[in-house]
């Protein structure tokens, strides 16, 4: 009788280490799926919080998010097999594979001369060189344009040009805009700037805060990137107010850039109503109070011009951060 009892519980012992063995196992398995699909979405972070901390909720977060890595990898072949400029074909048509450009300020003035341009010129290298020959000029300020029609940066030349057959010339005209690009706001009046570049790796994130970024992420390669410098205290904004306001002048990219998947939560509705989008830029880090070191989704929207309201997120995180590429890709 006694062996019986002693199998019977060597038996139920190994069965209940072989169940806590299938659950740990379970677990790590777990992990490692969600430490695979935070991967796969371009969150380095999120993988490590998943793998080594097993945050079960970071797991169902990265579940739901798009695969940033795979969009990513549409994005780099977009960019290497470059689609034909919008008019292309009215230049096959016309035979002609180059053309003389002259640019003309609103004056008359001849400013800049540009021989055997393509349907491939850059828009942005027209400006770029406008802009080498005047001091002082923000390339965000200055706009080329074909009749009433304003070329965007990002574009080339056979997007908005279509010569006619046997035409070797063609006029611009340059104007520039007075004032900034954009304007920035905060309704409770506390302070707010738009700076002219994003801050640097050590560099505080807030004026009201001695937060700093520890990485900038995606948005450090950017030049044509800026940064605007926020009171982490509008923090307290209700999510259905508005928080700051931009005047747009001019084609932008706003970027917002969430302190975590928590954080975004509590936005999410006037995110989905704004249109805005996710991006496949990397998130920074950055430090601070309760939960740092933070890093999060980055939405984006493209404006034209006008006013943009950011509404509030009512977080105790804080603020998200925002940047603005004044002169964004295609």
């Amino acid at each position: 009788m006694s062996l019986q009892l002693l199998v019977l519980a060597t038996f139920c012992s190994w069965a209940s280490g072989f169940r806590q063995m299938v659950r740990r196992m379970g677990n790590l398995c777990t992990r490692v799926s969600g430490a695979s699909r935070a991967l796969l979405r371009c969150n380095l972070y999120t993988a490590w919080k998943v793998l080594l901390r097993g945050q079960a909720e970071e797991v169902e977060a990265v579940e739901k998010g798009p695969l940033l890595l795979l969009e990513r990898a549409a994005r780099l072949r977009d960019k290497v097999c470059k689609p034909k400029p919008a008019l292309q074909e009215h230049w096959d048509e016309a035979g002609v594979e180059s053309i003389d450009l002259v640019i003309r300020g609103i004056s008359g003035e001849i400013l800049l001369e540009e021989s055997g341009a393509r349907s491939r010129t850059p828009i942005k290298q027209l400006v770029q060189k406008i802009r080498a020959m005047m001091d002082d000029l923000e390339v965000e300020l200055v706009q080329l344009c074909l009749g009433t029609t304003v070329l965007n940066h990002s574009a080339v030349l056979g997007d908005y040009v279509a010569p006619s057959y046997g035409q070797r010339e063609m006029e611009l005209t340059f104007l520039k805009l007075h004032g900034p690009a954009v304007t920035v706001e905060a309704k409770s009046g506390r302070e707010i700037k738009l700076l002219d570049s994003v801050p640097k790796p050590g560099e505080r994130c807030h004026f009201d805060r001695s937060y700093k970024f520890l990485s900038l992420g995606g948005f450090e390669q950017k030049t044509s990137m800026r940064y605007v410098m926020t009171s982490n205290d509008d923090k307290a904004t209700s999510a259905e107010q508005v928080m700051w306001r931009l005047n747009v002048r001019m084609p932008v990219v706003v970027y917002l850039n969430f302190r975590s998947s928590f954080h975004v939560r509590y936005a999410q509705s006037w995110l989905d109503e704004g249109r805005w989008e996710r991006s496949i830029l990397e998130s920074t880090v950055s430090s601070g109070i309760p939960n740092g070191p933070y890093t999060g989704p980055v939405f984006y929207k493209a404006v034209d011009s006008g006013i943009l309201d950011l509404y509030g997120s009512e977080c105790g995180e804080g603020t998200y951060f925002v940047f603005v590429d004044v002169q964004p890709s295609s």
